[in-house]
Formats: structure tokens, sequence, C-alpha cells
């Protein structure tokens, strides 16, 4: 802009001044962490970039943040486990504002699982049997037992519900719970249960003879692959 006086001798002088106009709001973005990420350790390192004709301002969270050109960042540290968004406002000289924001999961400790049911030392006769319990985590997405993939609860908590029909062989069986979280960490529970599904043997013996006037001696014997109940 400039602005020119003149007075009444027909003097002039000059002056100007460099003005920006700037109606757009700044081009902001998240590089990192990825929308949906599974972060495994704290601190989360947000970083990212913004642009604009004039000098802005980065809040990430709240907090400003250094630019440094037109890249800055700000590690975050205490988030508790669980689903959490991060949020990033930009600002520039003109009051023009972008927002950003990625939604991910922090995921700090591994899988905690247990059998509620069958309980260790649970003898059954049957082939299979049902193995319920649960899993403590954000971020795992299969339990199996025994290899057998699980019946697991939808999401929506960190402790969730499993259950699976597992094939029993004859004798003991270790029961083993697994499962793997997002991070890679493992947890595992287990119980020992027995099938046994042979029927005791039973040996009677008596004297060929034996009469009212002519008492008898039987002997009766039992034996069970495991151990006789009564």
């Amino acid at each position: 802009l400039f602005v020119t006086a003149t007075d009444a001798a027909g003097n002039e002088s000059t002056a100007g001044v460099n003005v920006t106009k700037d109606s757009l709001a700044p081009q902001l973005a998240i590089t990192t962490p990825e929308s949906g990420a599974i972060v495994p350790a704290l601190p989360v390192l947000v970083q990212g970039t913004v642009s604009d004709l004039t000098a802005t301002t980065v809040m990430v969270n709240d907090v400003p943040v250094p630019v440094s050109g037109s890249t800055w960042q700000r590690e975050i540290d205490g988030l508790a486990e669980g689903q959490t968004s991060i949020s990033v406002v930009a600002r520039d000289s003109a009051g023009n504002e972008s927002t950003a924001s990625r939604a991910i999961t922090i995921d700090l400790n591994a899988p905690v699982l247990t059998i509620g049911a069958p309980e260790t030392g649970a003898l059954t006769a049957d082939g299979t049997i049902v193995v319920s319990g649960t899993v403590q985590d954000v971020s795992v997405s299969e339990v199996t037992v025994n290899g057998v993939a699980a019946i697991l609860d939808p999401p929506g908590t960190a402790l969730r519900g499993f259950t699976a029909n597992v094939p029993l062989e004859e004798g003991d069986n270790t029961l083993v719970a697994s499962a793997t979280d997002a991070a890679g960490r493992p947890g595992v529970a287990q119980v020992m249960v027995t099938r046994d599904s042979t029927a005791p043997t039973i040996a009677l013996t008596a004297d060929p003879k034996v009469s009212r006037l002519r008492p008898a001696a039987i002997s009766i014997t039992a034996a069970d692959n495991l151990v006789l109940d009564r």
C-alpha cells in the first residue's frame, strides 16, 4: 500500500507498507502416529507439518509446540491404556485455524488370561470339554485353547470373555489358553483335566457249589485304568 501527500507548493512525499492478505487456514497434517495405531509404549511421538503465508502457531492436546520450518513434534506421556485421541490446532497470524486429529490405542501390557471353567483336577468321561474364561487386553483379537479358536466377546472393554469347545484325549489333558496382542506380547493360562471314558472291570469268583446248608466264600475284585470311586 502506498500513500502520497502533496503540499500547496506541489511538493510530494510517498510512503509505502507491505501488507499480506491471508484468508486461508494453514495447511496442517499429522504424519505420525497413523490413524488407528496401536502404541505399545510411552511417550507417544506426535509429528506433523504445517504451512501458511504467515507465521503459524501449533498446539497439540492444548500444549503449544515449536515449529521448525514447516515441521513440528511433541512427545506425550501419561496416557492411560485404551483408545484415545490426539488433537492438533494450527493458527496463523490472521487468526485462521486448521485442526487435525488421530485416534490411537494405548496398549502397555501383555494379555492377562484367566480360565474360569473347568477347574484344575476336573474329571470327565466326555470326549470334549467347554473351556471358558476372560482375557484382559485392549488389542487382542483372538484367543485359542489348545489350538482351537475361541468365541471372543465383541470389543468394547479391555476385559472380554471367551469360550472354546476342546477335544480331549484319554487320561490327563493340559488345557492352554493363549493370546497375543497387537504389540506381539503373549499371554497364557492353563488348567489340567482328566478324561476317563473306560468303565471299571469287575471279577467275581465263588465256589462252584453253593447251597443253604453249604455256605461258600465269594470274592469280588474291581479295577479301573485311573481310580475307583466306590
